[in-house]
């Protein structure tokens, strides 16, 4: 309860899940560098990328998900990083990914 996180992300296409990072230990700004590979041509409308607490004595906290239509994927630029903002279930900004 330090106030440090122990962050991970899931990601999900619709609402089915397809990858998860591994957790960065005590980590306020994590950079995971990881890389996900899934066939996004199909029916899936959305790719959304959820960012988790991970906590051992209780529930697992959400710090904030970002959701991204799969055709802006599509038609993105792979050598240019994408930046979005990371919401929290009332608009509210948690921060950046």
């Amino acid at each position: 309860w330090g106030g440090i996180s122990d962050p991970y992300c899931i990601l999900k296409l619709d609402d089915e899940e397809m990858g998860r990072t591994c957790v960065i230990k005590d980590e306020s700004s994590p950079e995971w560098n990881e890389e996900f590979h899934f066939n996004a041509k199909g029916d899936a409308e959305e790719l959304k990328i959820e960012v988790w607490d991970e906590d051992s004595m209780r529930r697992d906290d959400l710090l904030g998900f970002i959701t991204i239509p799969v055709s802006g994927i599509l038609s993105c630029d792979k050598d240019t990083p994408f930046i979005a903002d990371l919401m929290l279930d009332d608009d509210t900004l948690a921060g950046s990914i």
